[in-house]
C-alpha cells in the first residue's frame, strides 16, 4: 500500500504540550496530457451512472517505457497505477484516426483500473471484437485492431461500462435492399487498355488468357488504379475476382477507392490467404479491424465487392454479404482499383463498377500511383 505519510507537529509557545498527527493522503498524478483523457473517461461514465471520487481513490497515469508489444499496462497497486506506452503514443500522432486510438488505449487501461474490468476476448456476430477490453492472451492469432470509431464509439463505451449491454444493430446489419446499378466498367481482360502493363523497376504487369498479372517488385505496397468519372461521394458497387501469389500467407491484396492528389486517399478492403479480410484507411495506424473469414479460398480466387450507399458501406466475400461499417474518411476523388502488397504478384480475372447515377463513362488510362509510406499499416500494441 502506497500511502504518503505526512507529520505535523505543533508546538506550543509555554512547551505545554506538543502533538504529533498523522494523515493519509491519497496520491493523485495524472500527467497534464493524459488529464483530458481521464476527464473524457469520468464524464462518460457519469453519463451511464458511474462515478468516481479519485481525490479519494488516488491515481497514477503517466507516461513509461514499455516493452516493444505493449502499449498501455495497469498494476493493481494502492492506488492504481497506469503506464501508456510513451513511444507508441508519438507513434501514432500523425495518423487520422489518432484520436481513436489514444482514448481506446487509456480507456481500457482505465477499464481495468477503476471498472476492474479483465480482459474479455469475445467476438460480436459480424466478427468484431465485443469489448475494447480485448487483449491479453493472444486469440486466433488475430491482431487488437479494434474498429472504435463513428457510430461504434458508442456501442463500445456503452459496453464498457455496462458489459451486459446488447448486441448492437450493425453487428448484424447486411445489404438487402434493392438497387439498380448500371455497368460503368466490366473489364474481364480479354482486351484492355485501361491498366498499366510493361516491365519497369518498380513492376512487371502483363494482360494474357483473360487475366491481368502485376506483379510489384517494390518492398512497398502499391495502389493499382483507373480514373473514372465517378465521385468517391455517390453510391456505387465494385467487385473483383482475383487471386495472390505470395509465400506469405498473411501478404494482403485488395480494393481500393479514394482520392490520387498528394497525398493519395484511399479507404480498403483487402484479404490474404490466411482467411482474414481487413478495413481501413491508408492515413490510419493500422486497419480499422481485421476479421476471420472462412468462406475465402486460400491460395485461390476470390470474389470480393463493396458496395457504397450514403455512408454505409457492404462488404462482399464470394457473393456473402459479412459485413457493414460507415465511412470516417472520403476525400472526394474518382479513383478505383487494387491494393498490391510489396514484393507480391496479384492475378485478375475481372475487375467492375456500377454506378445507380451514371450511365457510361470514359476511362482513362492510368500509372500506378507511388507507394504510401507515411502511415503503413501497423499492428497495435497489446493492451
Amino acid at each position: 500500500m502506497k500511502i504518503k505519510k505526512i507529520y505535523f507537529v505543533f508546538s506550543l509557545v509555554l512547551f505545554l504540550f506538543s502533538a504529533v498527527s498523522c494523515v493519509d493522503e491519497p496520491t493523485y498524478e495524472v500527467e497534464s496530457v493524459l488529464d483530458d483523457y481521464l476527464q473524457r473517461f469520468l464524464n462518460e461514465g457519469a453519463l451511464r451512472g458511474k462515478t468516481f471520487n479519485l481525490e479519494k481513490q488516488g491515481i497514477i497515469l503517466k507516461f513509461g517505457d514499455l516493452d516493444a508489444d505493449v502499449a498501455g499496462i495497469c498494476y493493481y497497486e494502492d492506488p492504481i497505477r497506469i503506464l501508456i506506452d510513451q513511444a507508441y503514443w508519438d507513434k501514432i500522432s500523425k495518423s487520422a484516426n489518432a484520436e481513436d486510438l489514444r482514448e481506446n488505449l487509456v480507456f481500457h487501461e482505465l477499464g481495468h483500473g477503476l471498472l476492474d474490468r479483465r480482459h474479455i476476448n469475445d467476438y460480436l456476430p459480424n466478427g468484431d471484437w465485443k469489448s475494447i477490453m480485448c487483449g491479453g492472451t493472444e486469440k486466433d492469432n488475430r491482431s487488437w485492431n479494434i474498429n472504435f470509431r463513428s457510430i461504434r464509439r458508442s456501442y463500445y463505451l456503452d459496453e464498457l461500462f455496462n458489459p451486459s449491454t446488447p448486441t448492437p444493430y450493425w453487428a448484424t446489419k447486411v445489404f438487402d435492399g434493392s438497387v439498380t446499378e448500371m455497368p460503368i466498367i466490366e473489364d474481364d481482360f480479354t482486351t484492355s487498355l485501361n491498366w498499366p502493363t510493361g516491365n519497369t523497376t518498380k513492376y512487371s504487369a502483363s494482360i494474357e488468357s483473360g487475366l491481368y498479372t502485376f506483379e510489384n517488385k517494390s518492398t512497398e505496397g502499391t495502389f493499382v488504379v483507373v480514373n473514372i468519372p465517378l465521385q468517391t461521394s455517390s453510391d456505387f458497387y465494385m467487385e473483383s475476382s482475383f487471386k495472390i501469389q505470395d509465400e506469405s500467407v498473411n501478404t494482403q491484396c485488395g480494393l481500393l477507392f479514394g482520392n490520387a492528389e498528394s497525398p493519395v486517399s484511399v479507404n480498403y478492403f483487402s484479404i490474404n490467404n490466411n482467411k482474414r479480410m481487413f478495413v481501413g484507411h491508408n492515413h490510419c495506424f493500422g486497419w480499422y479491424t481485421e476479421l476471420l473469414k472462412a468462406g475465402l479460398f486460400a491460395q485461390n480466387f476470390n470474389t470480393i465487392g463493396l458496395r457504397k450507399i450514403g455512408q454505409d458501406i457492404y462488404y462482399y466475400i464470394n457473393g456473402e454479404c459479412v459485413y457493414c461499417d460507415q465511412l470516417s474518411i472520403n476525400k472526394q476523388g474518382t479513383i478505383y482499383g487494387f491494393e498490391v502488397a510489396g514484393s507480391c504478384t496479384l492475378v485478375v480475372d475481372y475487375f467492375k463498377v456500377y454506378s445507380n447515377t451514371l450511365r457510361s463513362a470514359s476511362l482513362v488510362k492510368t500509372a500506378v500511383v507511388e507507394p504510401i509510406t507515411a502511415t503503413p499499416k501497423a499492428v497495435w500494441g497489446n493492451k
